[in-house]
C-alpha cells in the first residue's frame, strides 16, 4: 500500500518522462499562460520605426491595465463543504461583484474564482477577533455554553 503522506509521490517525474519537452521549456510554458503580461523586446531592431502604432500600445495597455493580482501556482487548493443556505449568499455577491467590475472594464470571465475565495478569506481575517468568532460560533453551533473570554484565553497562548 502506498505511503499515505505521499500519495502522489512521483507522480509528477512519470508525468514528466512521458512528456518529450525539456522540463525547462515546460516551465517557460506554464509561467507564460499565468502571466498577463504580453512579451516585450529587449531592444528594438535597428530597422524599427521609433513610434510604434497607437493600436499596439493600446493593446499593450490594456492587458495590463488590471493584471491578476497573484498567480495560480501561488495557491493551494484547498475544499470547504457548507450548506446552501451559508453559500447562497456569496453566490450571489460574486454575481454583484462581477457586475461591478465589469462596470470597471473588466470582462466578466476576467475574475477568477481563486480571486473571490481568496478575497473573501481576506476580508474575514480583516476583522478583529474573526478567529475567536469562528470559535464561537462552531462551539455554539454544536451547543455548548462558550464563554468568549476562556476562548480568548486558549486563543491568546496559542498565538
Amino acid at each position: 500500500m502506498p505511503d499515505e503522506a505521499d500519495r502522489f509521490g512521483g507522480l509528477g517525474d512519470a508525468l514528466q518522462s512521458g512528456s518529450d519537452e525539456d522540463p525547462s521549456d515546460a516551465d517557460a510554458s506554464s509561467t507564460e499562460t499565468t502571466t498577463a503580461s504580453p512579451a516585450v523586446p529587449e531592444a528594438p531592431s535597428e530597422s524599427a520605426d521609433e513610434s510604434e502604432p497607437a493600436d499596439t500600445v493600446d493593446a499593450v495597455d490594456d492587458v495590463e491595465e488590471f493584471p491578476e493580482p497573484f498567480g495560480f501556482d501561488e495557491t493551494n487548493q484547498q475544499s470547504y463543504y457548507v450548506r446552501d443556505e451559508t453559500f447562497d449568499p456569496l453566490a450571489a455577491n460574486r454575481s454583484r461583484i462581477r457586475a461591478v467590475a465589469s462596470k470597471h472594464g473588466l470582462d466578466e470571465g476576467d475574475l477568477s474564482k481563486r480571486e473571490l475565495h481568496d478575497a473573501e478569506l481576506s476580508v474575514l481575517q480583516s476583522f478583529e477577533d474573526w478567529d475567536i468568532a469562528v470559535a464561537v460560533e462552531v462551539l455554539e453551533r454544536r451547543g455548548v455554553d462558550v464563554d468568549e473570554e476562556a476562548v480568548r484565553a486558549v486563543f491568546d497562548v496559542l498565538r
